[in-house]
């Protein structure tokens, strides 16, 4: 078993719901992709605990199976500061800069 399905546990099958769209709501799930593998679900604590890199892909339950790189989502601003075209705020929109 490698390192990141150790770190990241076993892989689920992601499900998509229309529930939850704040970071902060309960009901919202994020998603891992590494090396074409899906990890999860996980709470929004649980995902910060792991080591991510600015371009580990990431997705929730609410962005309708759609992939960015960690750096976007504005729940991580304390680990990477992105200065680039867009981030994704806390209701799930995205925010062209």
């Amino acid at each position: 078993m490698g390192f990141f399905k150790r770190l990241f546990g076993s892989k689920k099958k992601m499900e998509t719901t229309g529930s939850g769209d704040v970071f902060s709501s309960p009901d919202l799930q994020f998603y891992v992709n590494f090396e074409e593998t899906v990890f999860g679900p996980f709470s929004l604590s649980e995902i910060k605990e792991y080591p991510l890199l600015e371009d580990t892909l990431i997705t929730t339950n609410t962005l309708n199976d759609e992939w960015y790189e960690a750096k976007y989502f504005e729940c991580f601003d304390e680990k990477f500061n992105p200065h680039l075209g867009f981030r994704i705020a806390e209701d799930g929109t995205i925010i062209r800069k």
